[in-house]
């Protein structure tokens, strides 16, 4: 649900737009009349993404993911706690 405003709006209203896109976790679409839109967005929705298109990058990752998404889904997935992760992780 990204806001959009003009290139003068965001220049008047600055530190509004920074506060509004880091305290809601949201993005602003800053147009311009005469080149192209801008995106305005924290740093830390920033670098989510780029972890996520990191991830997604490698075809085999992505498969990975994407069926553990939807095992998820169909209740097939099982929690294990930590203590049987370390166990696990142990072996090898």
């Amino acid at each position: 649900m990204s806001r959009e405003v003009s290139y003068s709006e965001a220049r008047d209203n600055f530190k509004s737009c920074l506060d509004y896109v880091v305290n809601n976790s949201d993005i602003i679409t800053i147009t311009r009349r005469n080149g192209d839109d801008v995106v305005m967005m924290s740093r830390h929705d920033y670098e989510s993404l780029e972890e996520t298109l990191y991830l997604l990058s490698s075809p085999k990752n992505r498969k990975h993911l994407l069926d553990a998404i939807k095992n998820q889904g169909k209740g097939a997935v099982t929690f294990k706690s930590r203590k049987e992760i370390e166990k696990f992780f142990s072996k090898s």
